[in-house]
Formats: C-alpha cells, structure tokens, sequence
C-alpha cells in the first residue's frame, strides 16, 4: 500500500462557513481512498508536497484543506485547476517531528508517556506548534513548555488552552 496513489485534477474551492480553500475529493475518488487511513500525503502540480487530512463534506464528498500559504507558494488561485496525488500516509504521528521535540520525551520518561497517551489530534496539534517556529532554540522552548504543562494537567483533561499553558 505504500506505492499507491491516487491522481485527479480538481478546481479550488471556497468553503465560505469556514473561510477557507479546500480540494474537492468527489465520491469516485473517495472511493479510491476507502483503504487509505484519513491522514495523507498530498502533493499539488508536483511542487508541493505536505502531510494532510481528509475531512468529509457530505454528499459522499471528502476535501483537503489549502492554506493561503501554500496557494501563495503554488501560485494558483481560487477556481483554478490543480493536479493532485494523494498517498497513504503511513507516519506514526501524521506530522513530522521535530529532532528538539523528540530529544526532550527522550529525557522525559513521564513527557513521553503522556504524550504517547494523547489523542492523536492533540499530538499532531503539539507537532505543529513546535514546527512553526524556525529557530532551533526556540522549537526546544516551546517542546519544554507544553511537554512539562501537560505533565501538569490531570489526565483525561487535556485540550489545547491547557498544554500552551492558558488555563
């Protein structure tokens, strides 16, 4: 299953409830990816490539989300046609992790054991949150921050607020 892709091409959409772009996965191609998990690889004119997920839009429709930043990077606009490759993303986390993140719950047994306890939502947000940042220094702060506020927070409790230390 590794090796296998889809490809389509597909308009950019506008989705105005959530302001945001999206890719539009029609029933066919939906059913293509019924053995693929919801998290993937896509890919877009060849160019640009991201892990993502499929979210339903009903109807037997699915979309893929397309940040401003990444149309601005594809230079392509709403309601222009895209190619588009979607593989399976077989990736423990369904994000990358970044190597200060990874060394802090390798010098933190109760760190990693609550963030291996997380859903996997909450840890690809800590993921993310952590690869916003540039700096090496400052990816190692923040990996700290969250890590040792959500040792903090009881268990079962943990949302977003809590492990960026807003609650």
């Amino acid at each position: 299953m590794e090796n296998e892709e889809v490809c389509f091409t597909s308009l950019i959409h506008h989705k105005n409830d959530l302001n945001l772009h999206y890719i539009c996965l029609t029933p066919e191609i939906m059913d293509l990816l019924k053995k693929f998990n919801k998290r993937v690889w896509v890919e877009i004119n060849n160019t640009l490539k991201w892990q993502g997920g499929i979210v339903a839009l009903g109807e037997g429709e699915g979309y893929i989300t397309l940040s401003t930043a990444r149309m601005k990077k594809l230079g392509v606009h709403f309601g222009e046609k895209v190619n588009v490759t979607i593989q399976p993303d077989n990736s423990e986390y369904g994000m990358e992790m970044a190597t200060e993140f990874e060394a802090v719950l390798q010098n933190d047994s109760e760190a990693e054991e609550r963030f291996l306890k997380l859903k996997k939502g909450l840890q690809r947000y800590m993921l993310y949150y952590t690869l916003q940042v540039k700096s090496s220094d400052k990816r190692l702060e923040r990996s700290i921050m969250m890590l040792n506020n959500l040792k903090r927070i009881p268990i079962g409790k943990e949302d977003f607020r809590r492990i960026l230390g807003k609650d």
